[in-house]
């Protein structure tokens, strides 16, 4: 039997991982209707064409988001059920918190790990590409995200490794000596977030200031994922038990926020990329197609275009 300071160190952790996988399993639902609408959008809407290519970029892109998601929660549900069918005399003796650190399941906390950090990666990616598309294509605008992002990864192939290897004990420790690397492979993807987010909405905002709909969009895909970042480091950066529920939030959001950005670009909400690289700065975001009234009077043709709000004058021809 373990002293009662440990035991009550199990149940915290059990309990917190328990909430935390059911969370994720509540917000995995709506991914997957998420999911299932952009997938809709990319093969079945008859009022969109997009190319081949672009196509299977994005469907390959969103299914794989969706795969690496459900892996990972698939894998926590199956931690989750082994440490928490077990007697009371189990929890007594610290079995169940043992059972996390079973060096028989260091395979599956790599695999885990995996699927987590490839979610991310491809997120961040998206998000790059988006930032580069909107900016004209320009590779300068994105060389910090790019670097970023490769620095992140491979810092996250050490925070699997320790996280996966490292032993666990009745401490109250979580991750142990894995937070380090865990903290600066978080930090760089939310850096990439943060930095490609504000250039995005820079860009919109130079050209006009009544797409506030693009705006909205942007950011809340990309705050909605910098929030889950900011609180889960947190939480990570003090080895705290807490951090099972912000957790659970990041590990979906990280494939729900990029796959908002794609649902926009499919169902044609989104401006074309080639319509980016216009030097205009006149020219306009609009996703519909204009729609212009007329006004006459005695002298002149007065034109008022609603959507874009120039006003032509021309004089009526005398027949």
């Amino acid at each position: 039997m373990v002293p009662e300071d440990d035991e009550k160190v199990v149940v915290e952790t059990l309990t917190a991982y328990l909430n935390g996988v059911t969370l994720e399993a509540l917000v995995h639902g709506m991914y997957t209707s998420l999911v299932g609408v952009t997938l809709w959008y990319i093969f079945f809407n008859p009022t969109i064409r997009l190319s081949k290519s672009h196509t299977s970029r994005m469907s390959i892109s969103v299914v794989l988001m969706y795969l690496f998601t459900t892996l990972n929660l698939g894998i926590r549900w199956s931690w989750m059920r082994s440490p928490l069918v077990f007697s009371r005399k189990d929890a007594q003796n610290g079995t169940a918190y043992y059972t996390f650190g079973n060096v028989d399941d260091t395979t599956l906390w790599a695999i885990s790990g995996a699927a987590t950090g490839a979610n991310i990666l491809i997120a961040d990616s998206i998000l790059t590409w988006r930032c580069w598309v909107v900016w004209g294509r320009r590779w300068p605008i994105v060389v910090l995200p790019i670097l970023l992002t490769v620095s992140g990864t491979a810092n996250d192939v050490l925070f699997i490794y320790h996280n996966a290897t490292d032993k666990y004990s009745l401490d109250g420790a979580i991750w142990g000596p894995a937070v380090k690397w865990g903290v600066i492979f978080y930090s760089m993807s939310l850096a990439t977030t943060v930095y490609c987010t504000a250039l995005i909405i820079f860009r919109i905002l130079a050209h006009r200031e009544q797409y506030w709909s693009v705006i909205e969009m942007v950011v809340e895909s990309a705050v909605m994922y910098s929030l889950a970042l900011v609180v889960f480091i947190g939480f990570l950066a003090t080895d705290d038990v807490g951090g099972f529920y912000p957790k659970a939030l990041l590990d979906t959001i990280a494939g729900i926020a990029p796959t908002l950005i794609v649902v926009r670009v499919v169902s044609g909400q989104a401006r074309s990329d080639e319509s980016w690289q216009t030097k205009e700065t006149s020219s306009s975001l609009h996703f519909e197609s204009s729609v212009c009234t007329v006004t006459a009077t005695e002298d002149e043709m007065c034109e008022m275009c609603t959507s874009c709000g120039q006003k032509l004058v021309r004089r009526r021809s005398v027949g």
